[in-house]
């Protein structure tokens, strides 16, 4: 773009022929800061004051809206430059399109991930509730090394041997027993036992 000193857009060129479809000749002859979105105004305004005390500008990320509501914003990154004999500045800008495609494409999967995680974390909260709900008593055993790692309410009731014993003990009577229960049966043979025992006692 070549800008006037009162920060109206003289010329435009460009050699993407997308860009067209922008209407960007339009803004040939209006304030530069009138063809940027509204939070893009005040970085117009600070390139405009700093090339007056500078050759050139550091960059600074610019949109300008789309002519259809449903074209996305045009994210230019534009360095106005003051080019020595011209009595106009020069903003050389950077189509950032691709880049603003990408960030898209990577905040749209960043999201996907976390609704996927969110049903993941859904389901294990009704299954650790059916898990503990069930009147039957379930032991979930690691199939490597052989021991208990998990146990419903219903099987605590079941191997505690009185009320009173805490949970962690309950967790280590399991571990203990863990190997006995899968290798031969036998703590799961004095489980029954002692759970019919316990049945056909008189109150």
């Amino acid at each position: 773009l070549l800008i006037a000193q009162d920060g109206t857009v003289v010329d435009i060129a460009y050699g993407d022929s997308t860009l067209a479809s922008y209407n960007v000749e339009a803004w040939v002859g209006s304030k530069w800061r009138d063809t940027v979105t509204v939070e893009s105004t005040e970085k117009v305004d600070s390139l405009l004051a700093d090339i007056k005390t500078a050759s050139a500008t550091r960059r600074r990320q610019v949109n300008h809206p789309g002519p259809a509501a449903s074209m996305p914003d045009l994210p230019v990154d534009y360095r106005l430059v003051a080019v020595e004999g011209l009595d106009c500045w020069v903003a050389l800008g950077d189509d950032l399109r691709k880049i603003a495609s990408i960030q898209n494409q990577l905040l749209n999967a960043q999201l996907e991930l976390e609704r996927e995680y969110r049903k993941i974390r859904d389901a294990e909260t009704r299954y650790r509730t059916i898990f503990q709900k069930l009147g039957q008593p379930i032991l979930i055993v690691d199939g490597t090394d052989r021991k208990i790692v998990d146990a419903n309410l219903a099987a605590s009731r079941t191997l505690l041997r009185d009320s009173d014993s805490s949970w962690s003990e309950a967790r280590s009577r399991f571990a203990q027993a863990g190997s006995n229960l899968v290798n031969g049966g036998a703590f799961s043979r004095s489980t029954r036992s002692r759970t019919a025992s316990r049945s056909s006692s008189p109150e």
